[in-house]
């Protein structure tokens, strides 16, 4: 298989910003996470993240669990399942001090692929879930297809791996794109089986006035 015309296709499509960034209304959100993964079998492996996320005005956090296993059909093909329990505390404007917790049940099911060339590594990624990241900002829970295609940069003689992705929500109940997350971030190899990334992610919701900037940090173990 060539990977050229894919390579360049996946770079072009990440440096299409959409048009929707100048939008009226901003929202920011800080999110922290820690993912271990271990093998467990041949072509096997476990996967768990907690997650901390905070918006910027403090007014609604989110604590998460995320579990999950994945397995390795091919050099480039893997498959996953995965389930995820939240709970965001929730602000109550209309009291001193009042707050509620709003406690959901997720899972996911994902088919992931990716094609290297020379020290590019492009990654596309179809997942079927019954949530979406805005779940903490929005009462729109329902199922989506979330199609996310990704690229990677290996830099010789360094450890640094920097990378972007674009995503889009495909909403099941109205068979529309409702959403999309443009992302750029880069992985620090610390050693063997530690690692550490920064990201930013520009969030959108199609026909409003909001956008969602994400800031992320997560530690990476592998055993």
């Amino acid at each position: 298989m060539k990977a050229q015309p894919f390579i360049l296709l996946s770079a072009l499509l990440l440096l299409a910003l959409p048009l929707t960034c100048f939008s009226q209304t901003s929202d920011y959100s800080f999110r922290s996470s820690i993912n271990l993964e271990m093998k467990i079998a041949k072509g096997l492996k476990l996967e768990l993240a907690p997650e901390y996320r905070l918006n910027s005005s403090g007014d609604a956090n989110t604590m998460l669990v995320q579990a999950g296993l994945n397995y390795k059909v091919a050099k480039w093909l893997s498959v996953g399942g995965y389930y995820r329990l939240s709970g965001s505390k929730i602000q109550d404007t209309e009291t001193v001090g009042g707050s509620s917790f709003d406690y959901s049940n997720r899972f996911a099911i994902d088919a992931n692929t990716k094609i290297s060339f020379k020290r590019f590594t492009t990654k596309l990624r179809v997942r079927f879930c019954n949530f979406s990241d805005f779940d903490s900002q929005t009462d729109d829970k329902t199922n989506y297809l979330r199609y996310r295609l990704g690229l990677d940069y290996n830099i010789k003689g360094v450890k640094l791996t920097p990378y972007a992705s674009a995503e889009f929500y495909q909403k099941l109940s109205t068979g529309l794109f409702s959403k999309s997350r443009y992302s750029i971030g880069a992985e620090y190899e610390l050693n063997k089986h530690n690692a550490i990334s920064a990201g930013y992610t520009f969030a959108d919701k199609f026909k409003t006035n909001t956008n969602y900037h994400i800031f992320e940090l997560t530690y990476k173990i592998t055993f």
